[in-house]
């Protein structure tokens, strides 16, 4: 107000007299203004204009990036939603529980692989006694031929002599002669004898290392067994842990833990593990068949086992590979999300500044003023200064507009609530507690002092005239002569006050009005008093 008071001083240090009035064009100039303070200056106005216009700026600039705000933590927010959808099941569970799980079906993969080495290397220890006892076998075949031989040589020797014996008469046999022929057969007979004899100690030694491989055999056949059997044991605890799991199949676990290269090279090592098995089983088939003579173990067991191992092993395979998969998978969704809660812990920190502003322009926090309530509230604080001034004259003194500073109760909003201040207790108190006198009076104290704020802020706008509509109906007779009062003031004033009532005392009061009366043909309009 102080800015228009000094504007219109300002305005009336350039009237001249019968010269027009640059705001109402009146050449006469009842009442010019006077400067009772200080005149705030142009350069004033424009620093301060230049400041509401940063303000503005600002403001526009807060309101935009908490838009931005806004819209990037929605994204974030929609992006929290679909991980979690996309984890299912497994959001609802800490990372280390699922590490841990994977942990243990790691470990129980290593043992698994520990158990199948061992089975490995007995199979291989078992082909190695094969093939040993095949090679013995070989050497006891190739020697049977030269026993035998040595057995007919020997029958063969002793027919001849037992005919030369016979066919030769005494008496024509050279005993020198007879006795080197004999000498000779008997060197020949013991040749013989040691060859018999080598071939009898070669054909044990083969029997001797032959049972010994079979005994052999029989040993890895039973570590097989064994290690079969911890295998099953391996394979059951695996399945055990595997349904603990959080992972629904092996299929999954095997996701979780291979990458595509891996699984290509295990791919290939699982290829060449079956080229080397047929090959092994070829080889079997032939050592088969040179042991066709022979009491063989249960080899189509011992292979149902193997094969059936073998199956089990690729499906173990399959279901790590695939777990691994789900694993790799599960460590980008963790990358993801600790990007997304750092990206969120920075929205964080910047929403803890604009979220703090937009809070408080908005009326959030506090008293719940928000920013335009708050501007109101100044405009309505002027208001009550002048209303105040009319209320404590209509009502001698008692009471007070004065603006609520408690907040509401809930979530209402706070700031432009009015209070009465009755200097009779002390105390503030609701303006619904007036009575319907009072209540007027306190209207039309607010008109009243409405109509001045606003010529005091428009500058060259004059509110002269004022209609009143009722209430006076109300009033006691004090208050009504306290009200006709201020009413005849604002009229000395320059104001036409027009009062719309049926009070008949009111009507005594008014010299010139306009009387409505009603009847059979309508309305009629009487000025009297003109």
């Amino acid at each position: 107000m102080r800015w228009h008071q000094g504007q219109a001083a300002l305005l009336a240090l350039t009237l001249e007299q019968d010269a027009p009035c640059p705001v109402c064009g009146s050449l006469a100039h009842p009442a010019p203004a006077v400067d009772n303070a200080e005149v705030v200056t142009q350069a004033q106005v424009e620093a301060a204009r230049s400041a509401q216009e940063q303000a503005r700026h600002a403001l526009q600039v807060a309101e935009r990036h908490h838009q931005q705000l806004t819209q990037q933590i929605n994204y974030h927010t929609q992006q929290v939603q679909r991980l979690h959808q996309q984890l299912g099941e497994w959001a609802s569970q800490a990372l280390k529980a699922l590490q841990n799980t994977c942990d243990e079906l790691n470990r129980q993969v290593t043992r698994q692989a520990s158990v199948e080495r061992e089975v490995q290397q007995q199979i291989a220890a078992r082909d190695a006694l094969r093939r040993e006892w095949g090679a013995l076998d070989k050497q006891l075949k190739a020697q049977r031929p030269a026993v035998e031989k040595a057995k007919e040589d020997a029958l063969r020797l002793e027919s001849q002599r037992d005919q030369l014996s016979q066919s030769l008469p005494e008496n024509a046999r050279d005993p020198v002669a007879m006795r080197q022929t004999l000498t000779e057969l008997e060197h020949q007979i013991a040749h013989i004898e040691q060859d018999w004899e080598s071939a009898q100690q070669a054909l044990s030694n083969s029997q001797t290392q032959l049972a010994r491989a079979e005994e052999q055999l029989r040993g890895t056949n039973e570590r097989i067994e064994r290690s079969e059997q911890s295998l099953q044991q391996a394979r059951t605890e695996w399945q055990a842990a595997l349904q603990t799991s959080p992972f629904s199949d092996e299929t999954a676990f095997q996701a979780a833990q291979l990458d595509a290269a891996q699984r290509q090279a295990l791919t290939h090592h699982v290829e060449a593990y079956q080229r080397r098995l047929a090959e092994l089983e070829g080889a079997l088939q032939n050592y088969q068949t040179q042991l066709a003579d022979k009491t063989p173990p249960d080899l189509t067991a011992l292979t149902t086992l193997t094969e059936t191992a073998q199956a089990a092993e690729h499906t173990q395979l399959e279901t790590w590979r695939k777990l691994d998969g789900r694993l790799a998978t599960l460590h980008g969704i963790r990358q993801k999300l600790a990007t997304a809660h750092t990206a969120q812990a920075e929205l964080e920190a910047q929403y803890q500044l604009w979220g703090t502003l937009s809070e408080v322009a908005n009326g959030r926090t506090g008293h719940r003023i928000s920013l335009q309530r708050f501007v109101l509230g100044v405009l309505l604080d002027d208001v009550l200064i002048q209303a105040s001034e009319r209320l404590v004259r209509m009502s001698r003194g008692r009471y007070q507009l004065v603006r609520r500073e408690d907040p509401s109760k809930g979530n209402k909003a706070s700031g432009l609530e009015l209070d009465v201040a009755d200097t009779y207790t002390g105390k503030n108190r609701s303006v619904a507690t007036l009575s319907g006198g009072e209540s007027f009076m306190a209207a039309l104290s607010l008109a009243l002092g409405l109509s001045d704020v606003v010529q005091a802020y428009a500058g060259g706008i004059q509110l002269d005239t004022l209609f009143i509509d009722e209430g006076f109906g109300s009033l006691d007779q004090d208050a009504l002569d306290q009200a006709i009062a201020m009413l005849s003031e604002l009229q000395m004033g320059g104001r036409m006050i027009g009062v719309i009532s049926h009070v008949s005392e009111l009507k005594e009061q008014m010299p010139i009005r306009i009387e409505v009366r009603a009847s059979r043909h309508g309305s009629s309009v009487a000025v009297k008093g003109a």
